[in-house]
């Protein structure tokens, strides 16, 4: 029997068109995997949003998102349990604790002591009192420590406007031209008032240019149409970490 090998250019040519194979193959997997990425953290994000809802039918139609001693919306009394996890007594909980609350295509790791700030964000509107003044849904308290907010559900004027928790990003610099993306933070603005405006907290667009969003009658959305965002949600500010560039949309 005659045996037939390959020829070392017959192997060349081979070698060389699985490589083309495995370059065109790439791109698609990496989507496929951000794709993945996306859906797991919009499941996710509409836990903690039924979670929150749940809270509030708990306490007589209110939420709260950021309380006593810095705690934030998932550190609130039976939001945890919700989630199926428990807190940690001592100290923060670690993020590996409590993985529904997290974004699972963050793509900076906390580090020095940050880890316990890792988490969907909840709007931030101490700093802009006047966002819903009209519907008074937006409750300020002051307690011995530090501010606390409160969402009276029952006045909340459009539910499917109104963004409980996203994705978001810390960002340093007082101006917004020194703004730099940075570990995840549990609040983000409500908005941006003016140019002279800061804006320590920001929605990050993470999922290929966009970013999931929570709203307060328990659906999820994209971030796709920021116009509509900026205006009827009362978003203030966007920025975009998928390049680690400082890329960031206000209105």
């Amino acid at each position: 029997m005659n045996r037939r090998y390959f020829s070392m250019i017959e192997l060349v040519i081979l070698i060389v068109l699985l490589v083309v194979l495995l370059l065109l193959w790439l791109p698609t997997m990496f989507s496929w995997r951000g794709k993945a990425r996306d859906i797991s953290c919009s499941g996710n994000l509409k836990q903690c949003v039924n979670a929150l809802l749940v809270y509030g039918d708990n306490n007589d139609d209110f939420l709260c998102t950021y309380g006593n001693e810095y705690s934030g919306w998932y550190r609130q009394p039976g939001v945890a349990e919700e989630l199926g996890f428990k807190l940690s007594k001592a100290g923060r909980s670690p993020i590996t604790e409590r993985p529904v609350t997290l974004c699972p295509d963050n793509w900076i790791s906390a580090s020095g002591g940050m880890n316990s700030a890792q988490a969907y964000g909840a709007a931030w509107f101490i700093p802009m009192p006047n966002d819903y003044a009209e519907s008074g849904c937006e409750i300020i308290e002051q307690t011995k420590t530090n501010p606390g907010q409160f969402i009276a559900m029952s006045k909340i004027p459009v539910p499917s406007d109104f963004v409980l928790l996203a994705d978001s990003a810390y960002t340093r610099g007082e101006n917004k031209g020194d703004a730099v993306t940075g570990i995840q933070c549990i609040l983000f603005a409500r908005r941006c008032e003016g140019a002279l405006s800061y804006f320590p907290r920001a929605i990050a667009l993470r999922h290929q240019g966009e970013a999931n969003v929570g709203y307060a009658d328990g659906h999820v959305g994209t971030t796709m149409d920021r116009t509509g965002m900026l205006i009827k949600s009362k978003i203030g500010a966007f920025v975009d970490p998928t390049g680690r560039d400082y890329i960031i949309t206000i209105q």
